[in-house]
């Protein structure tokens, strides 16, 4: 069906492990084999797409190829857009803290509100009149 010499070392790798080892790409031999054969790998999905030549398992074998090895993934971009349309806000890796934008005029007004409404206190509970005793 098919035959490389990636599989093969992976089919190996596998059988030897007997169900003890962490990840495959972590293997010496397949990390060297795919670290000096990524640039290919790039410009045969870049071809394809290209080419308008669908490629599913290879770009998403890339994707998760790029996912697996990178120190900052892609989530910032999804914190973003649930910052632009629920103001969930985001954190920042050149500074400390928890951060919101106002990304449209819609959210200027929006953020001027809430800052209105927690000044006057609007998120505090409401204080309860005392009740005269009568006798």
């Amino acid at each position: 069906f098919l035959n490389s010499d990636m599989l093969d070392k992976m089919h190996s790798a596998l059988a030897e492990s007997q169900g003890n080892m962490q990840h495959v790409l972590l293997l010496p031999s397949i990390s060297a084999q795919l670290q000096a054969t990524h640039m290919s790998w790039r410009r045969i999905v870049t071809l394809c797409f290209a080419s308008a030549i669908p490629c599913p398992c290879l770009g998403a074998s890339l994707t998760y190829y790029d996912s697996y090895r990178s120190k900052i993934l892609p989530s910032g971009l999804i914190r973003a857009q649930r910052d632009f349309f629920g103001g969930y806000g985001y954190n920042r890796f050149n500074e400390e803290g928890w951060y919101t934008s106002c990304w449209v005029q819609e959210h200027t007004d929006g953020l001027k509100r809430t800052t209105k409404k927690l000044e006057k206190g609007a998120n505090d509970e409401p204080k309860k009149k005392k009740k005269k005793k009568t006798k």
